[in-house]
């Protein structure tokens, strides 16, 4: 079973971390379609983590001010707020300009969440050491709502999300570590497991968006192959083929019963086949 799991893990991580326009191994999936299928998804998302961002940062500032000097309160909430513009100008360049190709505003929400993931993950690094132990307890809360509530709003594209939750929980590991004795070490493992528990979670999603994505594909194909073999048939049959409504009146006509009775296709439409012939 753990194997098994290892290895649907490492497939899809290599999906996650890899342009689909480069893989020769993924069917039936256009890479553009579905990169701006997950850049439309993640803009849906960004109200709430925004909105998640400026309170968790703005109240954690707030409590900090009282136990740091104002310059470090500064710094941080800077280095959290520059990103947060950038992720706003995304969002607005998304709407209104399209000249960008999908992937490549998928690297810009990659590099975004790395800068995000650095300013969350410094916030323990640059406190920790000054704070009670009542404080350390409310940044670690604060951080880790924070690394949930982001990864799952980018979790539609999901090197951004493992980037940004990897980042935090990996800071944050190290921070606790630092603390020393047995509170501290155990704290760390967890961090870790539960960075690799969002991680999990978010490859699971991909691989079920990716398998979505493809059945849905196959099933346009299927849909356009029917079309033409139908086109097929009605070019060689010498049937009169025709569809009516509940009313009687005739909402499809093959070209052959148009040619017999001497009238267009578009004439045909809503007239009782009576009238047509």
């Amino acid at each position: 079973y753990f194997a098994q799991l290892y290895k649907n893990g490492q497939r899809t991580t290599s999906l996650a971390f890899t342009d689909l326009s480069k893989t020769t191994h993924i069917p039936n999936i256009d890479p553009e379609l579905f990169r701006g299928s997950q850049i439309a998804a993640l803009c849906g998302a960004l109200p709430l983590f925004v909105l998640s961002h400026v309170i968790a940062a703005s109240s954690l500032a707030k409590i900090l001010y009282d136990y740091h000097q104002m310059p470090q309160i500064l710094w941080w909430l800077a280095s959290s707020f520059v990103s947060l513009g950038l992720l706003a100008v995304l969002w607005i360049k998304n709407d209104k300009n399209n000249s960008y190709s999908s992937i490549a505003k998928v690297r810009w929400v990659e590099i975004l969440a790395i800068l995000f993931g650095v300013s969350w993950g410094l916030c323990p690094t640059i406190f920790f050491a000054s704070a009670d132990p009542g404080l350390r307890v409310l940044i670690i809360g604060v951080t880790l709502a924070i690394a949930a509530v982001g990864t799952f709003a980018l979790s539609s594209v999901p090197s951004a999300a493992i980037l940004f939750s990897g980042i935090i929980t990996g800071l944050l590991a190290v921070s606790s570590s630092a603390l020393g004795a047995a509170i501290g070490i155990v704290f760390a493992a967890f961090t870790i497991i539960f960075g690799v528990v969002l991680a999990s979670m978010i490859l699971n999603f991909h691989r079920s968006q990716l398998q979505k994505a493809i059945d849905t594909q196959e099933l346009r194909q299927q849909n356009e192959i029917i079309g033409l073999l139908l086109n097929d048939f009605e070019e060689g049959t010498s049937d009169w083929l025709w569809e009516c409504d509940a009313g009687g009146l005739l909402t499809y006509a093959s070209p052959k019963l148009g040619e017999i009775v001497g009238k267009s296709l578009p004439e045909l439409r809503n007239t009782t086949l009576l009238q047509a012939t």
